[in-house]
């Protein structure tokens, strides 16, 4: 059951997420100047060009900001740094992970994303432990940039490279998957990611998905004589952005009494670009089923950009 803490901050962050809404919708967008690093000639579904052509700082697409969400990777290429704490309390104890990941675009179709992550549990019996994640790294090509989506291909490698303590250090596995993002006007934007892991030791295949909403709207402006104009790969600074994400993962090839059962949590949280290069964000977490193994949750962190 979930606790009221976890209760009450879900409330707080759900009314927050809520005026956020509400001031969009009287939200005059032409007070953010949609040059700044606007990309130029989308090439939407041409598969033969632009592979290695240089890439392009990018943070504006047909006007709306490009918005990391928190459970997934985006569809769009970057040059980014992350670092996240996310806590969570589980059916058989809680969960401290700190997390690193660098999204660095090589050309305009072309990047790569490198995670690792350092883990605390403290199960409800039993000792407590702590150990280093499996590394895992992320190959991403874009497929379609068009004016108003952009969908892209990935498939992340993880090595067995983490401690066994904390359930790492035991397989290699594989996950292709696909992403994308819409743009649906007035600074909503849609993302989702779809895709297979595969756990080569197991042979265990789980599917997984997970779909975002976005809503970003312009809260202050940048501090007098702060050069943003002058520096257009930069996001302008102000623009906060409410974001909801469903995430879903069933085991499709494994153990039978595991195989169809879906586990479906949801994530509703804050993104701040509070100065040029820098977000801060937090979210809340919270199962949507009774197979989910979650139970509350939260994560913060900031993305530094290049």
């Amino acid at each position: 059951m979930t606790s009221p803490l976890f209760t009450r901050l879900g409330l707080a962050v759900t009314g927050l997420l809520s005026a956020v809404v509400l001031a969009g919708e009287d939200h005059d967008h032409s007070t953010c100047d949609h040059g700044h690093g606007e990309a130029t000639d989308p090439f939407c579904f041409n598969l033969t060009d632009h592979w290695l052509d240089p890439w392009e700082h990018t943070h504006f697409r047909n006007g709306a900001p490009l918005i990391h969400n928190f459970g997934m990777e985006p569809a769009f290429l970057g040059r980014e740094f992350f670092v996240d704490y996310v806590y969570s309390a589980l059916e058989g104890g809680e969960e401290h992970e700190l997390g690193a990941e660098l999204e660095w675009a090589l050309t305009r179709r072309i990047g790569v994303v490198l995670e690792q992550g350092y883990l605390f549990e403290n199960p409800d019996s039993g000792a407590q432990t702590e150990g280093w994640g499996d590394f895992a790294m992320v190959p991403r090509f874009v497929l379609a940039d068009c004016e108003r989506c952009i969908i892209s291909a990935n498939l992340e490698i993880a090595a067995p490279t983490g401690s066994k303590a904390v359930g790492a250090g035991e397989e290699w596995h594989l996950a292709p998957f696909l992403n994308t993002w819409c743009d649906l006007g007035d600074w909503w934007s849609l993302t989702t990611q779809t895709g297979l892991e595969f756990a080569l030791d197991s042979d265990e295949t789980e599917f997984f998905f997970t779909v975002g909403l976005a809503k970003a709207v312009r809260v202050f402006e940048a501090p007098a004589g702060t050069d943003i104009a002058g520096h257009q790969h930069e996001l302008p600074t102000g623009i906060l952005s409410a974001i909801a994400e469903l995430s879903g993962a069933a085991v499709v090839d494994g153990d039978p009494k595991d195989e169809g059962v879906f586990e479906l949590n949801g994530l509703i949280g804050l993104s701040l670009s509070a100065t040029g290069s820098i977000d801060l964000r937090a979210g809340y977490l919270f199962p949507l089923n009774a197979h989910s193994e979650l139970e509350g949750g939260m994560i913060v962190g900031a993305i530094h950009r290049f």
